[in-house]
C-alpha cells in the first residue's frame, strides 16, 4: 500500500505540472488571483470556465457560485474578469480547443487520484 501511495503521489504531481503548463499557455494571468492554479477553488473555476473569454463574459454570481468558501473575494473576482478580458493567453482556436479538452481531462484525473489518496490514507491509518 505504501508503494501504491508513492505511485499515486507521483501521478498527482505529473497532473499538477501539466495543469500549470496549460494555465501558463491558456490564462497566465490566473496566478495573479490564485497563487496556486491547482488549488481546489482554482480548479473549480478552470473546470467551469475553461477559457479567459468564458471568465470575462461570466456574471459575478456565476463566478461566485464556483468558488470554494469566500476565496477569492468579490473584488478579486472582478479583477480576474478584467485580467481575463485582456489575457495574453493563446488565441488560436484549434490550440484552445485542444488545451480546454486536455485541461478538463487532467482535472478529472487529478480529482480521482486525490480521492484514491484520501481513501488510501484512511486505510493505512487503520
Amino acid at each position: 500500500m505504501v508503494r501504491h501511495r508513492y505511485e499515486l503521489i507521483n501521478e498527482s504531481t505529473q497532473r499538477k505540472n501539466k495543469l500549470i503548463a496549460i494555465c501558463d499557455e491558456l490564462f497566465p494571468e490566473l496566478t495573479n488571483i490564485y497563487k496556486d492554479p491547482n488549488l481546489p477553488s482554482a480548479l473549480a473555476l478552470r473546470e467551469r470556465f475553461s477559457t479567459p473569454a468564458a471568465v470575462a463574459t461570466a456574471s459575478l454570481s456565476e463566478l461566485k457560485a464556483v468558488r470554494i468558501g469566500k476565496h477569492p473575494s468579490d473584488a478579486k473576482l472582478l479583477e480576474l474578469q478584467q485580467l481575463a478580458a485582456q489575457s495574453i493567453g493563446t488565441k488560436d482556436a484549434a490550440r484552445l480547443r485542444g488545451l480546454v479538452f486536455e485541461q478538463k481531462q487532467l482535472i478529472k484525473e487529478l480529482q480521482l487520484i486525490q480521492e484514491h489518496l484520501k481513501s488510501l490514507r484512511w486505510k493505512l491509518r487503520r
